[in-house]
């Protein structure tokens, strides 16, 4: 698990960190940030960040799974560049319901 903080302050807005590493190296992480530091930029700069540090300790693709209704979240992982892979229909459960869960993934061939 990861801190993303306040720069320069060094508050906490958030965390990220890895929630599965299969043996084919195929990383998953997860991000959150506090309402109130949501829209400056924190959530696309950890997931560029995450996804850095995850390529360069040897994993050949990282994913994000995005509750479908999260469009926030969908727009961070555009911005980091990863791609839309497709819609996982009830997939997952939120507050109690079934959800449909976005794929996202970036390439370790393809990072820039």
């Amino acid at each position: 698990m990861f801190a993303i903080v306040e720069a320069p302050s060094g508050g906490l807005v958030g965390c990220c960190g890895v929630d599965d590493w299969t043996g084919e190296d195929v990383a998953q992480f997860g991000y959150w940030i506090a309402l109130p530091a949501r829209g400056r930029g924190y959530a696309t700069r950890a997931v560029v960040q995450m996804t850095r540090w995850l390529f360069g300790h040897g994993a050949a693709r990282v994913v994000l799974r995005i509750v479908a209704d999260n469009h926030g979240s969908a727009a961070v992982a555009r911005r980091a560049g990863f791609e839309h892979e497709g819609t996982m229909r009830d997939h997952g459960v939120w507050d109690g319901r079934r959800c449909d869960v976005m794929v996202f993934a970036a390439l370790a061939t393809e990072w820039a």
